[in-house]
């Protein structure tokens, strides 16, 4: 497995976007278990919210591109071991 060094600013855009995947899947968990007098009207709104919180995650992505990072996962894939249908990912 190839090892490489991330700088100050991939590893901040790295955190950031991992914190708004957080804040997506806590949203979401918020959704799924409302119950009470509200449960039309905040579902809705944490529906709305949580939209627009997943759509922060390619932005956050391309930036952590310009910046020279790469958008590679952190957990293996076929690109990973040689695959060369998926060569053009890396």
């Amino acid at each position: 497995m190839q090892s490489f060094r991330l700088t100050a600013k991939e590893t901040d855009v790295r955190q950031l976007l991992a914190d708004v995947f957080v804040l997506y899947v806590k949203t979401k968990s918020f959704h799924w278990h409302m119950s009470g007098s509200y449960f039309r009207d905040y579902p809705l709104l944490l529906d709305e919210q949580a939209a627009e919180i997943f759509a922060m995650t390619d932005p956050i992505t391309e930036r952590a591109r310009k910046i020279g990072g790469s958008a590679r996962p952190t957990f293996p894939c076929d690109h990973d071991h040689g695959n060369p249908e998926l060569s053009a990912v890396n």
